[in-house]
């Protein structure tokens, strides 16, 4: 892969739970383990944020925001085991799709007016 392109860095992106539960055992060692597998092949760790979820059904639709403080520890951790492995760490994807609850369609129906 490198030898097709040698002068940009090879970034691997992952998904970092923002949810309370992501800090939880197992899933925090999962997350260790995926980002270390990631920086052996890699230059940079891409962490992939989304703090707004939707929870959709047919009953009901829900937004949760998650605060600051119930990851940031997760992405501050990440970025403690790229600069050991001496990589570096971008934010590769940041709560880019509008995910409102008014705004979402579920399949096989219209979106809500």
């Amino acid at each position: 892969m490198r030898s097709l392109d040698p002068g940009r860095p090879i970034v691997e992106s992952m998904f970092v739970d923002t949810s309370p539960l992501g800090a939880l055992p197992p899933w925090r060692g999962d997350l260790d383990n995926r980002a270390k597998q990631l920086l052996s092949i890699a230059d940079v760790l891409g962490l992939d944020i989304y703090a707004v979820r939707p929870i959709s059904t047919k009953q009901i639709q829900l937004t949760l925001k998650w605060p600051v403080w119930t990851w940031k520890s997760r992405v501050l951790a990440l970025q403690q085991l790229a600069q050991v492995a001496e990589r570096q760490t971008w934010i590769s994807e940041a709560q880019a799709e509008p995910w409102m609850p008014a705004r979402l369609a579920t399949m096989g129906s219209s979106p809500q007016p």
